[in-house]
């Protein structure tokens, strides 16, 4: 584990001014451990939203398909993925699972059986409409599924005893179960979405957008779903906008000038330079979240090297955060010891995990070439953006010292997550967003462009 990213979104507002005494004071508490890790920054919201409008929001990274099932989706995926499909439950201020378009999640049998009730009346953007079955041929295909079937793994059956009811049954009592519908398996794509591969580059939802076009390292284009089943609290219906589209910068100081002269609405960022400068201005509202970004190293224990866990303990010895997060991040990260921020659910202060001891790795590595007669080597696959290379050689150069020998390949953010290489470099969710105007979301609803909920694989 490395370490906890501040993630921001972030967008230009007019009436700045004279916020921007509580705009500092607010970013700079962001992430500190034990605080509430959302700080929101900047101009206040203005009046009642008006309806209508496009929003144009800069992205990192193309999405490789807007399939959950087949695709891990990183950071611009579940902003895409979050305007296309609902997801079955959400996560409250407090970091706990609730049911978003599912209208209740409940157990039974000990926390062995889930029945997840859906709304009626909802439909696809096809105009079908949401049935049970839909729901467990979503499920049955996510258990299947190389991406995700780790995270149903206890699942044992999926039922569809009548059209508003799925009965998810469990090989073992599972008392959040509700949290992974959260994540990627909780999104509810069109069942045709499952037999044709290639309706990812025309994804059929149910959520407040529907597909409009896309332009492969460019952009994806979504207009208003007329139809959409929810509203907001004074009982208008949403989404406000008429469209958005994302526009793929790959480039963070090209993102952050094109939201500065208006050629983007919002953006969205975990580089800490970016982070920083948004930081100095007052007049972009700016939602800060620190403890959903993890950044860390996953290793391949099905092959060599890091099939012996005396290789895995030395990397874990050989990094030393500090410096990571003196040099890389500026102070922006937070060192990490779990897969927890410090308010999220699971969390421990004290997890066991290794500190750094560069000496301690030093003799793991001798343990290790002592015991193959090789050295302890590998490929370190990152990111193709400089700030990843950056931080590639500032890590493999920290395992150098300790007498490992590593070669650093790199691939598009889109391509790097599943991989076969022993160490990777992955989760890029969470991040700095920044957004032109001072309404609500481009959705309406409370979590999905303001604070997106994200999810790490």
């Amino acid at each position: 584990m490395v370490g906890l990213a501040a993630a921001l979104l972030a967008g230009a507002c007019s009436s700045a001014t004279s916020q921007q005494s509580s705009t500092t004071s607010a970013v700079t508490a962001s992430g500190a451990a034990g605080d509430r890790s959302t700080r929101v920054s900047g101009p206040a919201d203005g009046a009642d939203p008006t309806p209508g409008g496009r929003l144009v929001m800069g992205v990192e990274a193309e999405t490789e398909a807007m399939d959950p099932a087949r695709v891990p989706l990183a950071a611009s995926g579940y902003f895409l993925a979050s305007s296309v499909f609902d997801s079955l439950a959400t996560l409250d201020a407090d970091g706990n699972a609730k049911p978003f378009l599912a209208t209740a999640i409940e157990p039974s049998d000990g926390a062995r059986t889930w029945t997840i009730t859906l709304p009626a009346g909802v439909r696809f953007h096809n105009g079908d409409e949401l049935t049970a079955q839909a729901v467990k041929a979503d499920l049955d295909f996510f258990r299947q599924s190389a991406i995700t079937a780790g995270l149903l793994r206890t699942v044992s059956s999926v039922e569809a005893p009548d059209p508003t009811h799925v009965v998810v049954r469990l090989s073992a009592p599972w008392t959040v179960f509700p949290n992974v519908l959260t994540t990627q398996v909780g999104y509810v794509m069109h069942p045709s979405m499952i037999d044709d591969p290639q309706k990812a580059y025309a994804p059929i939802g149910t959520g407040p957008f529907q597909y409009d076009a896309h332009t492969m390292n460019e952009s994806w284009s979504l207009r208003r779903n007329p139809a959409y089943w929810r509203k907001d609290g004074a009982g208008r219906q949403l989404p406000y906008l008429d469209q958005i589209q994302f526009k793929v910068m790959v480039d963070e100081t090209t993102r952050l000038q094109a939201l500065r002269d208006g050629d983007i609405d919002m953006m969205h960022t975990v580089k800490p330079d970016q982070v920083l400068a948004l930081r100095q201005l007052p007049e972009y509202k700016r939602v800060e979240y620190a403890d959903g970004e993890k950044d860390f190293l996953t290793l391949n224990t099905e092959d060599p090297p890091f099939d012996d866990p005396i290789a895995r303990q030395a990397v874990a010895r050989a990094v030393d955060p500090e410096r990571w997060r003196r040099e890389i991040t500026k102070g922006v990260k937070q060192p990490a010891n779990s897969p927890f921020g410090p308010t999220q659910p699971g969390y421990t202060e004290n997890s066991g995990y290794p500190a750094f001891d560069l000496a301690e790795a030093k003799r793991l590595v001798q343990q290790y070439e002592s015991s193959h007669g090789a050295p302890l080597e590998f490929v370190y696959t990152a990111g193709d953006d400089p700030s990843d290379r950056a931080e590639a050689q500032l890590l493999t150069s920290m395992m150098a010292d300790a007498g490992m020998k590593v070669s650093i390949t790199s691939l598009p953010q889109a391509s790097s997550s599943p991989t076969s290489s022993p160490v990777t470099t992955r989760c890029r969710s969470g991040g700095t967003s920044a957004c032109r105007t001072p309404t609500p979301t481009p959705c309406g609803g409370a979590r999905r462009a303001s604070c997106p909920r994200v999810a790490c694989r």
